[in-house]
């Protein structure tokens, strides 16, 4: 039996990088939102569309982001960097109201627990706004009326989303 013995360590090396930056990971989520993008996982799926935002009072700001009929809702009582309250009514300094519409009518999902962080919120020159999120969303139909199913919503990310000041 012949034996054959690799001469080139070069060879083996390069072959080595080549196998390992062969292999992409398939979960591409949202590893960082691009400029203007907002990026989750919604039971798992990826929902990665454009975003856009407003400042309506001085203390609250909306940003949102659509796919089709689908949208993204957040709400947050404040015009400023950290840790936000998860509530689904209450419009007081500190809160945050996240929702996801599915297209579908009459049906929404309302974040009941979880975080909710502004991470940057730029207030001179143009305004944009970045922050993370996550949370257990309860889904309701027609008038509001609570149905028990939950969905999770995990690695929420939106990256300096402009906001249009319409104070």
């Amino acid at each position: 039996m012949k034996t054959y013995q690799f001469k080139s360590p070069i060879l083996l090396i390069v072959l080595g990088f080549v196998l390992l930056t062969s292999c992409k990971k398939n979960d591409e989520a949202n590893s960082a939102a691009k400029a203007g993008e907002l990026s989750c996982k919604i039971d798992g799926k990826v929902y990665n569309p454009a975003g856009s935002g407003y400042i309506l009072a001085d203390d609250h700001t909306a940003v949102k982001a659509e796919n089709g009929a689908e949208q993204f809702s957040i709400n947050f009582y404040g015009i400023s960097e950290g840790d936000y309250t998860i509530s689904d009514g209450a419009k007081a300094s500190g809160n945050a109201k996240l929702q996801y519409f599915t297209g579908e009518d009459k049906v929404i999902y309302t974040a009941k627990s979880g975080t909710f962080k502004v991470t940057k919120y730029q207030k001179t020159g143009s305004f944009k706004v970045s922050g993370i999120f996550s949370g257990k969303f309860e889904k309701y139909i027609n008038n509001n009326e609570p149905t028990g199913i939950i969905i999770e919503v995990s690695d929420g990310i939106f990256t300096d989303i402009k906001l249009s000041d319409v104070r």
